[in-house]
């Protein structure tokens, strides 16, 4: 009998690059952690992408992104899945409706790794993300719940990480990109930050650990980590 007793669900597309990344940390994982070999021993992973309007600076069109929302999370409930994953921070805005959506659970990025830095000891954390997530909050709600406090890039700072987004997405991962986020990092460090949380999921794409000094949380690996033990729970 299988080790992992849930489905799970991800919905995905947001955007793609960070979908195929995603899936591949799930199944390093189980390889690791889980010791999976054979293709019996992987849990039963559903993926549905959801291809949104804008989001990185604005959102454009909040009711069809709601929409695409709802229909991506009921679709992943009608193709069998005990619970969802979302790999993408700012979407978690809406994190509330979507679970309205939902009659099986889903996980919280943004939640997820606030807990792990308060799990690791930070007071004190920077944020790489896009604009919306910053201008929302998104991550200071969470982080104020765990006495953590936030430390945000500036506007300069937000366009250079909205541009190595874009150039993500697009699969084009450029020396000149990391170098810029690096210099962002190591100002929000200057400025108190004792690690920096990698707030959109393209990002951890181009950002790793061994590229720079500044401590770094990986939400996307947060979320794997966090998905996999919920299926075996």
């Amino acid at each position: 009998m299988s080790q992992f007793k849930k489905t799970i669900g991800v919905l995905g597309g947001m955007g793609p690059e960070t979908t195929v990344d995603f899936f591949s940390r799930l199944i390093k994982i189980c390889e690791s952690k889980y010791n999976c070999k054979h293709d019996e021993d992987f849990p039963k992973i559903i993926i549905i992408t959801a291809p949104i309007p804008p989001v990185v600076e604005k959102i454009d069109d909040e009711k069809l992104l709601l929409q695409m929302l709802s229909d991506g999370i009921k679709n992943l409930i009608s193709a069998g899945s005990d619970f969802i994953s979302v790999p993408c921070n700012t979407v978690h805005f809406y994190f509330d409706e979507m679970q309205k959506f939902s009659s099986i659970p889903i996980l919280n990025i943004v939640d997820e790794t606030a807990r792990r830095a308060k799990e690791q000891g930070y007071k004190k954390v920077g944020i790489l993300a896009t604009r919306t997530t910053i201008e929302k909050n998104l991550y200071k709600k969470f982080l104020d719940r765990y006495g953590i406090e936030t430390i945000n890039p500036n506007d300069d700072e937000i366009e250079k990480i909205s541009e190595a987004v874009y150039n993500i997405e697009q699969g084009k991962l450029l020396e000149t990109d990391l170098n810029k986020l690096k210099e962002v990092m190591k100002n929000l460090e200057e400025r108190g930050a004792e690690a920096v949380i990698l707030g959109c999921t393209e990002l951890p794409i181009l950002i790793k650990q061994e590229d720079c000094e500044t401590k770094v949380l990986d939400t996307t690996q947060i979320l794997a980590e966090r998905t996999v033990e919920y299926s075996v729970q």
